[in-house]
């Protein structure tokens, strides 16, 4: 079989193509770990980012690893926890 040589203009249509089909179906999520700072996480226990003042995250990016349950349920139980954590700190009676 022999090499098959691709111009610029052939690497530019690939790349194209690619870019306007090639698609991920899967979730994403853990770009924002959920993890102590030593452990390489992004974000505490209370949802704050680590060393920011003012920020928390809540949502499927602060899962530390893949689920084993359908992503809408974790990222409802991740806004109930976000709700209860936030009632909390600013002391509101619901």
């Amino acid at each position: 079989m022999p090499d098959i040589k691709y111009t610029a203009e052939d690497d530019a249509i690939i790349d194209q193509w690619v870019r306007e089909n090639v698609a991920s179906t899967w979730h994403s999520l853990g770009t924002c770990k959920m993890l102590p700072l030593e452990w390489k996480g992004v974000v505490a226990a209370n949802m704050n980012v680590h060393g920011v003042t003012g920020v928390k995250v809540a949502d499927l990016s602060i899962c530390p690893a893949n689920l084993a349950a359908h992503t809408s349920h974790t990222a409802m139980i991740i806004g109930e926890k976000a709700a209860d954590i936030l009632i909390k700190e600013l002391g509101l009676v619901l």
